[in-house]
């Protein structure tokens, strides 16, 4: 599933039912979502992933200041904010977080 991580805060509701995501799919790719990420893992463990779930953070994705964080969703909010991460980025939950193929060489 690809979703915003962003959404306009005046409009009162979010579009994405975060735990009802969790139970959904395999991957998941959030878009803007950086600067809530804790709050997204934590929605996406209440809503049944495990914590120890991979996730990966790339930031400033195929430029050559591009920077990778991995993590679960257990920590990779902590692992992110301890390196100064910023968007863009993108967050990528789920096994295929856990590959690691090169992507920039291919």
């Amino acid at each position: 599933a690809l979703v915003t991580g962003h959404e306009d805060p005046t409009k009162g509701t979010e579009s994405v039912r975060w735990e009802a995501l969790a139970g959904s799919v395999d991957t998941i790719v959030v878009l803007m979502g950086l600067g809530r990420i804790r709050a997204i893992c934590e929605r996406l463990v209440a809503g049944g992933l495990d914590a120890s779930t991979p996730v990966a953070v790339i930031q400033e994705g195929t430029t050559p200041r591009q920077a990778t964080a991995r993590g679960t969703l257990g920590d990779i909010a902590d692992t992110v904010s301890e390196r100064g991460m910023r968007a863009p980025a993108i967050i990528i939950v789920g096994a295929a977080a856990a590959l690691d193929v090169g992507a920039r060489g291919a």
